[in-house]
């Protein structure tokens, strides 16, 4: 089945059906193993049957603003959030990490912190923090 790549990325790898193949956005490669091409096609809004009508998504513009974290934009399917350019280069480089938590999933989120608290060793820090002469 002929895939095609319609993700915001300029590249995307399969870490989905594990097929190893890697597209360029609008991209078309051909995925032998139908069950694998079926999986990827569950993800809509990454992966097009390219023998079928498709569009690319919408690419990611950054924008330069001074506001913390505020959605802008909710649907079922998109979100955009605005922020400053040092969090956006934060996440895309890994020294910051966003997490969304559905409301009724905070009690146990905030329950396994504190266990994680509590089971740490005595004297274990967080890489990159130096403890108080």
């Amino acid at each position: 089945m002929r895939i095609v790549y319609i993700g915001t990325k300029a590249q995307k790898g399969d870490n989905v059906a594990q097929t190893g193949l890697v597209w360029k956005r609008g991209e078309i490669l051909e995925v032998l193993d139908e069950k694998k091409a079926e999986k990827l096609l569950e993800h809509s809004n990454v992966w097009a049957d390219a023998d079928k009508p498709y569009e690319l998504m919408k690419e990611l513009v950054s924008v330069k603003t001074p506001v913390k974290l505020v959605i802008l934009q909710a649907d079922t399917d998109t979100f955009v959030i605005q922020s400053t350019d040092s969090v956006v280069s934060d996440l895309r480089a890994g020294r910051l990490v966003a997490q969304f938590v559905k409301p009724e999933d905070l009690a146990s989120f905030r329950d396994w912190q504190d266990l994680d608290k509590q089971t740490k060793p005595d004297g274990l820090e967080p890489v990159g923090k130096k403890k108080a002469a």
